[in-house]
């Protein structure tokens, strides 16, 4: 039985006119209190009466969504709705202390921009005007353009990397492949870093003049409101703006609908992150009309629809129930969508067949469809056009939604009209001219598997007439085809995005903080970019935590493990070199921190993608072999006896177990006892698996590198490790020192070991050596601990005033001595205190003296507001030539980089990342107050901890 003569039942149609008469009885009361008004200036008005409501709701839409995107502008639109309510409070000509379009909802879709606030009646005409300056008096500050434009840039750029926005993107750009820049996800992350600050301005301009003016835009209001109370407000703010010309929107070439007819339309998508026992296909209709579709997705979508009765019955499918199939319709840019999407489990059936055994479903079912079925379809329908009407916010929703995505620009009846006019079309559906317009239509298909599952049967997609779609070329701007574009200079000004007088630190932060970027692997692993365009390499860092704290009860251990797995992805990479895959010479070079161990890879950007997988075997299959462990032990344990000779380091151990007593300080620094001692193989290859939580890990990304190759590789890599435990659990936690309360301090005498050494062979030696000069003159280290602030920033500036003070220390003590060196340690997140250390110190007293004189020194250069100028220049000069040095080569701004990650004082890992740029500019923002305040609390004279040798004079 064919479609038209179910329609034809007679007690379908009994039932079916009971809704839909409701439905138009509801229609003509809606119109009476719905007015559609046109002000001189060419804007349009929609009003619907509405006294049940207390509250009244107005949108302001303006047809300037992403579908007037052009390539050189997609993302801005967007931008422009962020900047909407601060550019007309800026314009705004009196003091607006409630700014009502704070509290607004404003998006941009494809057809337009909106924004909707809900406010008490006394407040409309207040309301009105300053919503009229948003839209047509725009005044953009360099702050409120540099915050959104850096935060929708790191959207965009995270989303690009993420599953969601490669997914999105590569369908819209299949489907909308004329012009996929006019989608939401066709936002090209590469055009926000190449615009400078003035060219964005200049876009933004171009759009405000182009786009948001009245013949562009409408009012749409209802609520407790009269009709004509809400035009004479309407005309006396917005209707008080001159009209303007805007630009043609922009329709369907010729070009475009033939590019649409005759495209490819079968793909599959592969991704490392997609699961391997799953397979996911979306098939998408787009020629159908809104009714037609709506219509088809409310009949097939029902539980037991004979669609999906046909789907289950195919067994291998593996699909477990009708939860796991839909069919639904979609209205967006004036278009239409019938997408079905469902989800097949691994079988003995290929991937390939079963995509074509769920499109052969997909394509019959039309035919299967049943009388109740259809019925039941257009009573939902009906009921929910119903419940549209019965409610002014959501038709005025509606409204607002069919304004926008009209482009004709021929008015031949009241939108109001056109919207009810749905009903009717529901009313004379025509089956059979759905049933032909389904089948002449050869709908997308996408395919999405895992990438080793692609691997295994690319030839059999292929052979099916699938194009394969990867990171590579997912969007549409990185793909081949738009390669003419994206070459482009895509910003449309030159201008310089700083002013002359910018400072060095804001201008260095604001050139450095556009290469970052971040995104998450599927296991919960951070990943933090820096992208260096001038680099000749890639570097590769792998954080783990844990730390020499992490195995206080057994020192040294870490370090075992993580020099272990540094050894072990040597071997790897040296594998893949002899076989030729690499072509650079990378070395690995693992350090051990307090809080963590890192590893690092250094090479060719393109030798990246071979070097993540030899990182991941080295973790996952690589083992310890006796006489390797033995090795490290060993090289452990001599590393650890040559600190504990160091006379410094004996005053530092003797520090920490004062400062930090019965804490897993104490333990690794004990410098009286030897490591491993009792470590055992069998210890070591039970313990080498913990590596294997990718809860302890962060990687750092440093160099030029593709990020969508990084991405890929990493997560079919590293990204396949599971989590073991909570992340804040693996986190190692940190000590704040104790210091004596007495304001004069603690002095210490410890007494030294001196180590000699001796070119003489051990079997030559003897017990000791032959020859000793008696001397008590040994001109030992004499040291200072300061405590630290716990404050981020303080600490910033605590560390500057550390090397200003250090240097002036160096000038003091070269007049007692020339052997006297000084050196400092700032204080850090995981050490909160600094230490100051003078060695071939002589005289303690002299020493003491001369710290206690240069502090007063310092202290008066801080007061005094000209000396204070030139101190601050020195901070920011050793800011650049000291601490920001390392940022000279990849490795260094790594472990810059990783230094804010441990201390992770915002909990994101980009922001955290980003801390050293945050210091220059704290540096560089420093008042003489905040300097002398910080001084003066911690830096006291004499130090709160003194350290001395026994044997050094006083």
């Amino acid at each position: 039985m064919t479609f038209r003569r179910i329609l034809r039942a007679q007690i379908y149609t009994l039932l079916f006119a009971v809704c839909v008469f409701s439905a138009l009885g509801d229609e003509a009361g809606i119109l009476r209190g719905f007015a559609e008004y046109t002000l001189q200036n060419g804007m349009q008005v929609f009003v619907l009466e509405d006294f049940a409501a207390a509250p009244i709701r107005i949108e302001y839409a303006v047809k300037a969504g992403t579908r007037e995107q052009t390539p050189k502008t997609a993302g801005f639109f967007p931008l422009y709705t962020r900047l909407f309510a601060e550019a007309g409070k800026a314009s705004y000509p009196e003091q607006a202390d409630d700014w009502i379009p704070d509290s607004a909802k404003i998006s941009c879709d494809a057809d337009a921009a909106r924004c909707v606030v809900t406010i008490a009646p006394a407040e409309i005409e207040k309301a009105l005007s300053e919503l009229a300056y948003c839209a047509f008096s725009p005044a953009f500050s360099d702050a409120n353009i540099a915050a959104q434009f850096t935060a929708l840039k790191s959207e965009v750029m995270n989303y690009s990397l993420s599953s969601a926005g490669f997914i999105n993107a590569s369908i819209d750009a299949r489907i909308y492949a004329a012009a996929p820049w006019k989608r939401d996800s066709g936002v090209y992350p590469a055009l926000f870093t190449k615009t400078p600050l003035a060219g964005v301005r200049s876009i933004l301009m171009h759009i405000a003049r182009s786009y948001y003016v009245p013949q562009n835009s409408a009012l749409f209001i209802s609520g407790g409101i009269r009709k004509e109370a809400a035009l004479k407000a309407a005309e006396k703010t917005f209707g008080a703006w001159p009209g303007s010309a805007a630009l043609p929107s922009q329709t369907k070439t010729a070009s475009e609908t033939a590019a649409h007819k005759t495209q490819k339309r079968k793909f599959v998508i592969s991704d490392p992150l997609f699961s391997s026992d799953l397979t996911q296909i979306v098939v998408q209709y787009t020629s159908l009309s809104a009714a037609q579709a709506d219509m088809a997705a409310q009949a097939f979508n029902f539980r037991s629809s004979s669609f999906k009765s046909a789907v289950l019955s195919r067994k291998e499918l593996g699909i477990r129930s009708s939860d796991y199939i839909d069919a639904a319709s979609t209205h967006k840019n004036g278009e239409v969508r019938l997408v079905f999407q469902s989800l097949f489990e691994k079988s003995k059936t290929s991937p390939d067949k079963q995509a074509a055994a769920f499109i052969a479903c997909v394509k019959d079912a039309p035919r299967s469809l049943s009388s109740a079925e259809l019925m039941r379809a257009q009573q939902n329908l009906a009921a929910e056009y119903r419940m549209r009407f019965g409610n002014a916010a959501s038709l005025m929703n509606a409204l607002s939604e069919q304004w926008a995505s009209d482009r004709t620009g021929q008015k031949t009846e009241p939108l109001v009209s056109q919207i009810f006019g749905v009903c009717e079309d529901i009313i004379n559906f025509d089956a059979a001219a759905f049933e032909a317009d389904y089948a002449s239509e050869e709908p997308f298909v996408f395919v999405l598997v895992n990438s080793s599952v692609y691997k295994r049967f690319a030839k059999a997609f292929a052979h099916a007439g699938y194009e394969s779609v990867t990171q590579k070329n997912g969007s549409w701007y990185t793909q081949e085809l738009y390669k003419n574009i994206t070459s482009e200079n895509i910003a449309e000004e030159k201008a310089s995005a700083f002013s002359d007088d910018v400072s060095a630190a804001a201008f260095y932060r604001a050139k450095n903080r556009t290469a970052f970027s971040s995104f998450t692997l599927a296991n919960g692993i951070p990943v933090v970019c820096k992208q260096n365009a001038s680099s000749p390499s890639a570097l590769v860092m792998l954080s783990v935590s844990g730390g020499e704290l992490g195995s206080a009860s057994n020192p040294g251990f870490f370090s075992l493990l993580i020099y272990a797995l540094a050894d072990n992805i040597q071997k790897e990479i040296d594998t893949q070199r002899a076989l030729g895959t690499i072509d650079g010479t990378p070395s690995v070079r693992a350090e051990i921190g307090l809080t963590s161990g890192t590893i690092s890879v250094e090479s060719f950007a393109d030798d990246m993608s071979v070097i993540m997988p030899c990182i991941s075997r080295a973790l996952i299959y690589g083992d310890i072999r006796p006489a390797q462990a033995d090795g490290l032990v060993y090289n452990a344990r001599s590393q650890k006896r040559l600190r504990d000779g160091n006379t410094a380091h004996q005053l530092y151990s003797r520090a920490v177990a004062e400062l930090f007593p019965g804490t897993p300080y104490a333990a690794v620094f004990d410098n009286n006892s030897d490591i491993l001692e009792r470590t055992q193989y069998a210890d070591v290859l039970a313990s080498y698996p913990s590596l294997l939580d990718a809860s302890r890990y962060t990687i750092i990304i440093a160099g030029r590198f593709d990020p969508l190759i990084i991405r890929d590789a990493l997560s079919s890599s590293l990204g396949m490790l599971a989590p073991q435990t909570p992340r804040e659990k693996a986190k190692t936690a940190v000590s704040t020192p104790v210091f004596p309360s007495d304001e004069k301090g603690k002095r210490i005498s410890v007494a030294l070991r001196h180590l000699f050494l001796t070119d003489t062979p051990a079997k030559d030696a003897g017990p000791r050596p032959e020859t000793l000069v008696p001397t008590k003159d040994f001109s030992d280290p004499v040291q200072y601990w300061l405590p630290s602030p716990t404050d981020a920033r303080e600490r910033t500036v605590f560390n500057a005033l550390l090397s200003a003070l250090r240097n002036r220390l160096r000038k003091s003590a070269a007049s007692l001595s020339a052997d006297i060196a000084v050196h400092t340690d700032g204080a850090t997140h995981a050490m909160q205190a600094a230490v100051i250390t003078f060695t071939h110190a002589g005289r303690t007293d002299a020493i003491d003296k001369c710290y206690a004189e240069t502090i007063a020194a310092f202290d008066r250069e801080l007061e005094d507001d000209a000396t204070f100028t030139r101190v601050k220049a020195e901070m920011q000069n050793i800011r650049v030539l000291e601490e920001l040095s390392p940022t000279q080569t990849n490795r260094g701004t790594a472990l810059l980089m990783h230094e804010g990650l441990e201390a992770a004082e915002c909990g994101d890992a980009l922001t955290d990342a980003q801390t050293y740029l945050a210091s220059y500019e704290i540096i560089d923002d420093l008042s003489r107050e905040e300097a002398c305040a910080v001084f003066k609390a911690y830096f006291p004279a004499p130090a709160p901890l003194r350290l001395y040798s026994k044997d050094s004079k006083r």
